[in-house]
Order: structure tokens, then sequence, then C-alpha cells
């Protein structure tokens, strides 16, 4: 199952989430992160957090959702959003008509003022999307009607 998580800037949620997915997903699922208006580097504090995880993060960079309109895009089953403004799209026209689930988690850039509360915002929402990432991995999506997946995704996507 290819999912995209999409936000503004792709920056920090979007490349946590990716990351997370990837490693969490065993081989069921492939993850991708991307922005609408796609900031020309990931957050410095996105890239910490991803560090002191263990992971390798020069594989990570933002990217625009227009990578993933193209035909030989891969087909995306699902599109995350996880920016308030994009809730609602719009979106660009996917090829593979995607399903579309929302994770309201806040912007760790914007909820944090000084340098130590950020860095604390980041490693909560490490820890939360986390456990989010768990959920979605541990649920069997396999044969889902585009209805049925929808529901399934809605059911378990943060109450924030």
């Amino acid at each position: 199952m290819h999912i995209l998580f999409a936000g503004e800037a792709n920056a920090a949620r979007t490349i946590i989430a990716e990351a997370l997915l990837r490693r969490l997903g065993g081989g069921a699922f492939e993850a991708y992160s991307a922005g609408r208006n796609p900031a020309l580097h990931i957050h410095a504090h996105t890239l910490e957090t991803l560090k002191q995880a263990g992971y390798a993060t020069d594989e990570f960079h933002p990217k625009s959702w227009q990578e993933f309109v193209r035909p030989t895009a891969p087909a995306l089953h699902v599109v995350v959003t996880m920016d308030e403004a994009l809730k609602r799209g719009p979106f660009p026209i996917w090829f593979s008509n995607p399903v579309y689930v929302h994770w309201p988690y806040p912007n760790p850039q914007a909820v944090a003022e000084d340098d130590m509360e950020r860095r604390g915002a980041y490693r909560r929402l490490y820890g939360d999307l986390e456990q989010q990432i768990l959920r979605l991995t541990g649920m069997n999506l396999k044969g889902l009607s585009s209805y049925a997946l929808k529901d399934k995704l809605d059911a378990i996507a943060p109450k924030l």
C-alpha cells in the first residue's frame, strides 16, 4: 500500500511520518511525503529528532506533491493530510484516485517559542506519530474497497 503524507511545507510532520512508516511498515507499505509549497530545507529539529532515533537522514528532503501527479509516479492508495489548511483540499489530480485521511498533529515549529520547548515538541510529535503508525501497521487493510479503507483509517485518526 502506497501512502503519501501531505503537508504545506514537507519539512517536519510529514517527514517524520514517512520515516516511521518506512521503518515500521514491515514491507507492507511504501511511504512518501510531499508538500503543497515545499520548504527549501527540512527543519533542523526534524533532522535532529530523526538522527537521535537512529535514522540516516540524508535520504529525506522536502518535495512537491506535483512529483506524484506524473503518470510515472507511484500509484497512491492513501493521502494523509497533516495541515489543517489541507484537510479538504484542493489537491492535484492523482491518477490513482487515493483515499484521503486527516491526521491533525500540531506543527512543532509553531507550538513552541524557545529552542528547548521546540525540541520537546518535536520529541512529543515523534512519539505520537510512532503510536499512530503502529496503529496503522497493525491493521489488515488488504483487499478493502476504497470506502472500507477510508472507514478503517478514519477510525484510527487522532482526535486532537
